[in-house]
């Protein structure tokens, strides 16, 4: 149950990385 936390967070990181590629690809910083 305690691993679930591991995995969201491995989402959220992944969705946050996927967020910024999209926002990063028109504007560099």
């Amino acid at each position: 149950a305690r691993a679930n936390g591991s995995v969201g967070g491995e989402i959220t990181k992944r969705l946050v990385a996927l967020a910024e590629k999209q926002l990063g690809g028109g504007v560099t910083r």
